[in-house]
């Protein structure tokens, strides 16, 4: 695992893991989430084959880099794109986060990030990325209104925190 793939993930954690009393990472229990079960972000009904909720950080790290990380090519991307669309794939789905990508750099929204796309991304600026945090602002705004009313706040929130890391 590279080091922008360790920067990206921390903040990614910073914003998926909720803790006890303890410190200690607690397994989420929202009736109001479809995913079930959910711990550093990774839920259950996603994640089936896998106890949710006795996950190690460390196993939680391997599978969002061997999910979102690998099959959205961050480290191809290169930064801050790296960043926006693992986030993104983490919290909205693969199926937002790249063809929303593509959409925005201008090439074939397909979902399959290949040598097109990631050209498209490198001759990018931060226009580009700023482009790709509005669509998802406007992708929340879009959702049904029970959704947005419990979580739109802390979801715009994040996409300020993310606008702020990747300024840093």
């Amino acid at each position: 695992m590279t080091d922008r793939f360790q920067t990206c993930i921390a903040f990614v954690l910073e914003h998926e893991t909720e803790y006890d009393a303890h410190g200690q990472a607690r397994c989420e229990h929202d009736p109001n989430d479809p995913g079930g079960d959910t711990k550093y972000g990774i839920d259950q009904r996603s994640h089936p084959h896998i106890k949710v909720c006795d996950l190690t950080l460390e196993q939680a790290r391997q599978i969002y880099h061997d999910d979102e990380w690998t099959r959205c090519r961050c480290d191809d991307l290169g930064a801050p794109w790296d960043l926006a669309v693992f986030d993104a794939a983490v919290n909205l789905g693969k199926g937002w986060a790249v063809p929303a990508l593509q959409g925005v750099v201008g090439v074939t929204a397909d979902g399959f990030i290949g040598p097109k796309s990631i050209a498209a991304v490198k001759a990018s600026s931060i226009v580009g990325v700023e482009r790709y945090l509005i669509a998802r602002e406007s992708h929340y705004r879009s959702l049904r209104l029970t959704l947005r009313q419990r979580y739109l706040k802390g979801w715009l929130a994040r996409v300020s925190d993310l606008r702020k890391a990747i300024a840093a």
